[in-house]
């Protein structure tokens, strides 16, 4: 069976009464079948660089949410034929993603670590494919 992945998200823009001034649906598709996908909720029990264990070499879709209601996380990722680097600081709630949909030897990230600027255990969720 072929495999297959999408990201679906609204983007809208809202005035001060609530009239919607601005609103897109954005879907974005594979146009080459990813081979592995995986959604996991992960745990970080302190405030020390954790590096996620990736399911394949060159990650083409991520989605990434912090779940917690008060830690910030920093996050670092290293591009597949590129160096580390810290890519944002997600706040509580916040997320971020990412979708390539080909293959190429440049795409993607081979790479992934969090930190917490809290010590205790929080949550965060996440998508992996490609």
């Amino acid at each position: 069976m072929a495999r297959a992945h999408s990201l679906a998200l609204t983007v809208q823009q809202l005035d001060t009464d609530s009239t919607v001034l601005v609103r897109r649906a954005v879907t974005i598709s594979d146009t080459t079948p990813p081979t592995v996908g995986e959604m996991r909720v992960g745990v970080l029990t302190d405030n020390t660089q954790t590096t996620v264990n990736l399911p394949i070499t060159q990650v083409r879709h991520l989605y990434l949410k912090n779940l917690d209601t008060v830690a910030k996380y920093t996050v670092v990722w290293t591009p597949t034929t590129g160096s580390q680097a810290t890519i944002l600081i997600l706040d509580p709630g916040g997320a971020i993603a990412f979708w390539h949909t080909t293959t190429g030897s440049t795409y993607g990230i081979s790479g992934l670590k969090i930190t917490s600027d809290t010590s205790k255990t929080q949550y965060y969720e996440l998508f992996i494919g490609g």
